[in-house]
């Protein structure tokens, strides 16, 4: 398993990392960052947008995941 960071708030989150951890504290449904800070490669998140002229593929999307999008 990857080691985890030893971090110090107050030195290394910037902006975006102290907003999640104030909106933490009135939510904790909003997870802990930490888990993904100190696990930031583990942790990305690729997306991307896709264009489609028939529905085909969200059928069959939501036929193999029983999720509908």
């Amino acid at each position: 398993p990857p080691l985890l960071r030893t971090i110090i708030a107050e030195d290394e989150l910037d902006e975006n990392w102290s907003l999640w951890l104030n909106l933490r504290t009135k939510s904790p449904r909003l997870g802990d960052p930490y888990n993904f800070y100190t696990r930031v490669t583990e942790s990305r998140l690729e997306t991307f947008t896709v264009t489609l002229k028939d529905t085909e593929f969200f059928n069959r999307f939501v036929k193999i995941t029983c999720d509908k999008p």
